[in-house]
């Protein structure tokens, strides 16, 4: 990986040396033993498990006045469920980020562009409701918005709270709860614009 393009396609027995991925409270992730199945992040029955995808070295090269992420994923169920992808400027701390949310409790079941700029994060609604097939999700931070593109599609566009940090992977499946849910990932490509 170059400071500033990154691809992933998922295609092997294991990560590669760049990404770090994290299970807590009973969470699991590997490799999906199917045909493009890519990279899974499971969250399990324990209350507050769940996976987490970042890079290794906790680097941030990604700029948050042009940078773009490209993601093809799924979820298992369409409600109980939540993952939030993209780029932020921590793991697990969402104070700078550009991110989607794949959780109904969020936006009422449609998918959300979610930004926040040292503030409390803001959610858009998306024009995509939630569901369980394989979608492209592109997001784009530019210098005075971010936009959300899910299957080519411009769907939501911010011009407010947006990151003031710069940017690195983040990909989390949580859920305080019991519920049981997973994420496959099959493609993912970051780059500065």
């Amino acid at each position: 990986m170059n400071e500033q393009h990154y691809v992933e396609y998922f295609s092997g027995k294991t990560l590669t040396n760049e990404l770090y991925n994290q299970s807590f409270d009973g969470g699991t992730s590997g490799m999906e033993d199917e045909v493009d199945g890519g990279f899974f992040l499971q969250k399990n029955a324990q209350a507050n498990g769940g996976s987490a995808l970042s890079f290794n070295a906790w680097i941030r090269p990604f700029s948050h006045t042009g940078s773009a992420i490209h993601m093809v994923m799924k979820g298992s169920q369409i409600s109980d469920c939540q993952l939030n992808a993209g780029l932020s400027d921590t793991k697990g701390s969402q104070s700078n980020c550009m991110l989607f949310y794949h959780a109904n409790a969020v936006e009422s079941g449609y998918y959300t562009l979610t930004t926040a700029g040292n503030a409390p994060i803001t959610h858009t609604a998306t024009t995509t409701p939630i569901d369980i097939i394989w979608h492209h999700h592109f997001l784009e931070q530019k210098l005075a918005s971010a936009e959300s593109s899910i299957d080519g599609v411009i769907s939501a566009t911010r011009t407010s709270n947006l990151s003031q940090a710069d940017m690195m992977l983040h990909i989390e499946s949580y859920k305080a709860n019991t519920a049981v849910f997973k994420y496959n990932i099959r493609y993912l490509e970051i780059y500065n614009t």
